[in-house]
């Protein structure tokens, strides 16, 4: 968490409403990307890291239309936002955006894919439902003015509680919106060993609202074995991919193994991206399909994901099956 966070918190609450629709009032303002862009929603991102060079919107290009307290400080790029504290630097205070991005970034870049990652920030370690969904909101806005978003990354733990019903019927409007506007949501089993196709439904993750245009990734090893910690369900998880000790950028420089299925919906997402941009198919359904046919069962996985199968390291593709 950021110098300061505890202290705003207090305020928090009553600011964080105007600060949302005053960036989502802006977006009209933004410019329109050249490139496609893989939207991140989590901790935020270390956008020095070396895994994101060349991944980063340039800043005039995007953000010459912008009062200029909306526009981030490093005069450069333009990483994303972050929805806590309502400025233009998504910093990464848990290490956790920044590995997930990085793995997206790694993905279109075995692809040779031209996309950008942009991280919306919704949290540290426990994000709450409110700006989450105004960060969905905020890609739809985005995907209207232009943008070219194919995929939309969410792999984070949230709470919610039976209260709020209305946030989460408002959750699952805007990912029907995102899909509409042809965007779709790769999300985190989650990581608590569960079935979450029943009553039981881990109530901590985003795909406990089962939304079916949702594609829900568990995470098993690089060979396909499903780990013991990971969430599974034959319905509502699509597939598996690795999650365990899976190498990717680590916040303030240099890299680090990290498990669980936030990892594996990284990279699920970050070669979904680099198969739509490459081969400039937008159809939801046409490339959930092309996903699907990229797996490889596993009896780990029959009767536990949908697909029965996992979806290979970029680089293990190559290889033949044992």
């Amino acid at each position: 968490m950021k110098a300061g966070d505890s202290a705003r918190w207090k305020t928090a609450g009553k600011c964080r409403r105007a600060g949302i629709l005053l960036l989502i009032s802006v977006a009209t303002a933004l410019g329109v990307p050249a490139d496609p862009v893989v939207v991140v929603i989590d901790s935020g991102m270390d956008s020095g890291h070396a895994v994101f060079e060349g991944r980063l919107l340039g800043r005039e290009a995007v953000v010459s239309g912008l009062p200029e307290p909306l526009r981030p400080g490093d005069g450069k790029f333009w990483p994303g936002w972050d929805f806590v504290d309502n400025d233009a630097n998504p910093q990464d205070g848990t290490g956790h955006g920044t590995h997930v991005a990085g793995l997206v970034a790694k993905g279109l870049e075995a692809e040779k894919a031209q996309g950008k990652v942009v991280m919306f920030r919704t949290g540290d370690r426990q994000h709450q439902l409110a700006p989450v969904t105004a960060a969905l909101e905020m890609v739809a806005a985005l995907r209207k003015k232009g943008w070219d978003i194919p995929v939309l990354l969410c792999a984070f733990d949230y709470r919610t509680k039976p209260e709020n019903g209305e946030g989460n019927e408002r959750f699952k409007q805007s990912i029907q919106a995102l899909t509409n506007a042809g965007v779709i949501c790769v999300c985190a089993a989650g990581n608590s060993g569960n079935n979450i196709d029943g009553k039981a439904a881990d109530p901590q993750f985003q795909v406990a609202l089962r939304h079916p245009a949702m594609i829900t990734v568990a995470a098993c090893t690089g060979d396909g074995q499903l780990l013991a910690a990971s969430n599974y369900g034959a319905v509502s998880v699509a597939l598996a991919a690795p999650g365990f000790g899976v190498e990717s950028a680590a916040r303030e420089g240099g890299m680090a193994a990290l498990s669980g299925s936030s990892q594996a919906a990284a990279v699920v997402a970050g070669q979904l991206a680099a198969h739509a941009i490459t081969s400039k198919e937008r159809d939801p359904k046409v490339l959930r399909a092309w996903l699907l046919k990229q797996v490889r069962v596993h009896p780990s996985l029959v009767g536990r994901v949908e697909s029965a199968g996992f979806l290979p390291m970029p680089e293990a593709k190559a290889k033949a099956p044992e």
